[in-house]
């Protein structure tokens, strides 16, 4: 399943399910759309910092490099922060560790190329300072955005029955806002800020996965939504989910079962 705008010579290559490795190239997306390439220089718990991969020759500031049977350019002055929710499908080996700890140094200007050497094309500052703007957009896609956010119910002193008292909300809601679902609009203004939490939580990093943002991508399709409302929406049934018998209690199993389910019931409706 490849994202709109997806251009055809990545679409000509065969991706494989694989854990996130440094050196490894991965299209991005959002909403949909395709957002680039990036070379994985770092592994964090919810984010990977990514070096952008363009196809084309590469300048003298740019490294040359060949992805399946193509020809492609990497930008190591670019990299960026990118949450791994942007990681749409794992592309192939492109460096090793060693090639691409001596790029890193190289364009940091704490050491020199080895095995490596740069592109033949003069250097371009225009399209370095393009391609700087478009990760850093990409940088600043967020989910969960600061604005998604948690009950902090150890922060709240209150029994779920106080709770309900002192917020008005009826019952049934505030037992999903126990159970970690996202606080709306209208409730944020109806609890005290220090009671709340941003959505940084275990079915968060699943649903951040990207064994699981295929399912992502189809749950979108199939509820004509962006893919912020399904991610929330799947969140917010991960608890439901994580309660059904049929579940795995492994937690990434539950991530992908909640997506499915949603999925199932978008088609049905």
């Amino acid at each position: 399943m490849h994202a709109t705008g997806t251009p055809d010579w990545i679409t000509e290559l065969t991706a494989e399910p694989a854990a996130l490795v440094p050196g490894d190239a991965w299209a991005l997306s959002w909403d949909g759309a395709h957002e680039g390439v990036v070379v994985i220089a770092q592994v964090h718990d919810d984010f990977v910092l990514g070096i952008p991969l363009t196809h084309g020759e590469a300048s003298s500031t740019e490294i040359p490099a060949v992805l399946g049977e193509v020809a492609v350019t990497l930008w190591p002055q670019a990299e960026t922060g990118l949450g791994t929710f942007l990681l749409h499908r794992r592309l192939g080996r492109v460096l090793g560790d060693a090639q691409l700890r001596e790029m890193r140094r190289w364009a940091a200007g704490r050491g020199e190329l080895e095995t490596l050497v740069p592109g033949s094309g003069a250097a371009n500052v225009d399209d370095l300072m393009r391609l700087l703007q478009d990760y850093q957009r990409r940088c600043f896609i967020e989910w969960p955005s600061e604005t998604e956010v948690t009950i902090d119910v150890n922060a709240t002193g209150m029994t779920p029955r106080q709770f309900r008292d002192a917020t008005g909300l009826d019952t049934e809601r505030v037992v999903d806002l126990w159970d970690g679902h996202l606080l709306t609009a209208e409730e944020r203004e109806l609890v005290d800020a220090s009671w709340t939490t941003h959505a940084s939580t275990i079915p968060t990093r699943e649903l951040s996965s990207p064994d699981v943002k295929l399912l992502v991508v189809e749950l979108c399709e199939a509820a004509g939504t962006s893919e912020r409302e399904a991610r929330n929406a799947a969140r917010s049934a991960y608890a439901l989910a994580a309660r059904t018998d049929s579940v795995s209690e492994r937690a990434s199993t539950r991530a992908a079962d909640t997506l499915r389910l949603l999925i199932q019931d978008a088609h049905a409706s």
